[in-house]
C-alpha cells in the first residue's frame, strides 16, 4: 500500500487545532430524549482537529448529528439548510470551533419548528436571530426578521468555512457545488412533514457523479499549477535580471573557474534534470533535457569556465526555481494518484494537467467512470473532494465512509485521506459502526452513550 500510518497525535499537537476545526459538539433532547456531550469532558484534544470520529448504535443519532453540523454551519440562505434545521427534533444543539467561536441552534419550549441562532466568541455575544415558518410569523415583523436572517447569514459566510457532507447514498452535498434546481429553501408548509420526507426530498435532487467530481478536483490542480508556476516565474525573472551583472563582474574569476565549482554546476543541473521526471509525470513541467549542456560544461575550456559559469549559474537558479514553486502541488498530486492507485488491483488511476484523470487497465484499455464499482466509485470521489477543498477551510462530513468497502480497504481508507488532506485545514467528521475503521485512531472517536432525558412532546412549535 501507498499509504502510510499517520499519526494524529505527532501532527497536531506541535500546532494545536485547526482554527476553524470543530473542538466539541453539544446536543441536548436529541429526539426529545437524548443528551450528548462530544467528547464527554471538556478538555482540549488537538488531534480532533484533522479526525472527528462518532461511534455508536444505530438509532442513537449520529447521522442526524451530521445533518445538524451540515445544516447549521452552510452558510447559503437557497438551499433549504434552515428549514431542514427546522424538522429535526432537538432542544439545542451547539458547536464549539477550536478559535473560541460558538454556533448555538436553541428552542425555547419544544423540539421541533421555530428555534434561534447565536454566533458567539468567547462570551461576546456577535449575533442573534430567530427563525420561524412564514405562517406564524406576523406581517409587521417579517421585514425586521429577514433582515437578522440576512445578517446571520452574512456572519455564517464570515466563519470562511466550506462543508461538505456525503450522505449514506453516496452522494456528495455542498453549497460550493452547483446549485440544485430542487434545492432551494423548502416551502413552510412543508414544515410539518418528518425528518424522512426530507431526506427523501434531497435523495432525489441533482448531485455530481464520479466524473464531475474528477473534474472538479482537476481543474483545482490546473488552478495551482497555473499560480505556481506565475510565482515561478517571477522569481526566474529576478534571477535573470541579475545576469548582466554577473558577466560584467570580473571578481572571484579564480573561483568560478575552479573543477569543484565545474562539478558542483554539473551535478546541480543533473539533480534537477532528475527531479523534473516527478514533476513531468504528471504534466506539471516539461522533463528538463541537460545532456547537450552537461557536456559543454565538461568539455568547456579552462579560459572560459568563468563567463559559463556565470551565464549558467542564474538559468539553474530558475529552474530550480519554478521547480520550488511547483514542490507542493507535485506532492499533493503524488499523493492522490498513488493512495487511489494504491486500493485498486487490476486498473490504475492516471493523471495530466492538461488531459485530466484517466482510468485504464493494467493492459491499458481506457475506462469510463461509470464501470468502477461502487466501492471504488466511493473511494475515487471521497479523495476528488479531498484534493478539491484543500485551498479552505472544510468540514468534511462523511456518513458510514465503510459503505461498499471491504474490510481490507476499511483498514486503509482513513490512513488514505489523512494522507491527502496533510497540509490542509480540512477536518474530517466521520459517523460510522466499524470497527476495522477507527482501529488506529482511537484518540479521535467519539461514542455516543446517550443519557435519557425525559422524553419531551415532538410537536411543531
Amino acid at each position: 500500500m501507498f499509504v502510510q500510518d499517520v499519526s494524529l497525535r505527532e501532527e497536531t499537537s506541535s500546532r494545536g487545532q485547526a482554527p476553524h476545526s470543530i473542538a466539541r459538539i453539544e446536543v441536548d433532547q436529541l429526539f426529545g430524549r437524548y443528551d450528548y456531550r462530544l467528547p464527554e469532558t471538556d478538555r482540549e484534544i488537538p488531534q480532533l482537529s484533522k479526525l472527528f470520529v462518532l461511534y455508536g448504535d444505530n438509532g442513537s443519532g449520529k447521522t442526524t448529528i451530521l445533518r445538524l453540523l451540515f445544516d447549521l454551519l452552510s452558510a447559503a440562505d437557497d438551499r433549504g439548510h434552515r428549514s431542514a434545521l427546522a424538522e429535526v427534533p432537538f432542544r439545542t444543539f451547539r458547536v464549539f470551533l477550536a478559535d473560541g467561536t460558538t454556533i448555538v441552534a436553541d428552542r425555547a419550549r419544544r423540539v421541533t419548528g421555530s428555534y434561534s441562532v447565536e454566533i458567539a466568541r468567547g462570551s461576546k455575544t456577535l449575533i442573534a436571530a430567530d427563525w420561524v415558518p412564514a405562517h406564524q410569523r406576523e406581517q409587521a415583523k417579517g421585514a425586521a426578521r429577514n433582515q437578522q436572517w440576512a445578517q446571520m447569514i452574512q456572519k455564517l459566510g464570515e466563519l470562511n468555512l466550506a462543508v461538505y457532507f456525503m450522505t449514506d447514498d453516496r452522494r456528495v452535498r455542498s453549497d460550493r457545488l452547483p446549485r440544485d434546481s430542487a434545492d432551494s429553501d423548502v416551502d413552510e408548509k412543508e414544515l410539518l412533514t418528518t425528518t424522512l420526507t426530507w431526506h427523501l426530498q434531497r435523495r432525489e435532487n441533482r448531485t455530481e457523479t464520479v466524473s464531475e467530481a474528477m473534474q472538479r478536483a482537476a481543474g483545482w490542480v490546473r488552478e495551482q499549477t497555473i499560480r505556481a508556476s506565475n510565482l515561478g516565474n517571477v522569481t526566474a525573472n529576478t534571477i535573470y535580471a541579475d545576469v548582466a551583472t554577473r558577466i560584467s563582474s570580473a571578481q572571484d574569476s579564480e573561483r568560478l573557474a575552479t573543477p569543484e565549482t565545474m562539478q558542483q554546476l554539473n551535478s546541480r543541473l543533473a539533480q534537477l534534470a532528475e527531479r523534473s521526471q516527478r514533476f513531468a509525470a504528471f504534466g506539471l513541467t516539461s522533463a528538463l533535457s541537460v545532456g547537450e549542456l552537461l557536456s559543454a560544461v565538461t568539455n568547456a575550456p579552462p579560459q572560459t569556465r568563468p563567463i559559463l559559469v556565470r551565464v549558467l549559474e542564474p538559468h539553474v537558479d530558475a529552474m530550480e526555481a519554478r521547480l520550488n514553486a511547483l514542490q507542493t502541488i507535485q506532492e499533493v498530486v503524488a499523493t492522490f494518484v498513488g493512495n487511489v492507485n494504491s486500493f485498486w488491483n487490476d486498473k490504475h488511476l492516471d493523471f495530466d494537467v492538461q488531459r485530466g484523470m484517466q482510468i485504464s487497465t493494467d493492459e491499458g484499455q481506457i475506462l469510463s467512470a461509470s464501470v468502477l464499482s461502487s466501492g471504488e466509485r466511493q473511494l475515487l470521489m471521497l479523495m476528488c473532494y479531498a484534493l478539491y477543498a484543500r485551498d479552505q477551510a472544510t468540514v468534511f462530513l462523511i456518513d458510514e465512509p465503510e459503505l461498499s468497502l471491504n474490510v481490507k480497504w476499511q483498514r486503509h481508507l482513513l490512513e488514505a485521506l489523512l494522507q491527502c488532506i496533510s497540509g490542509s485545514e480540512i477536518q474530517l467528521v466521520i459517523a460510522t459502526h466499524s470497527i476495522e475503521l477507527i482501529s488506529r485512531y482511537r484518540d479521535a472517536v467519539l461514542t455516543l452513550r446517550p443519557q435519557r432525558v425525559s422524553p419531551s412532546l415532538i410537536l411543531p412549535s
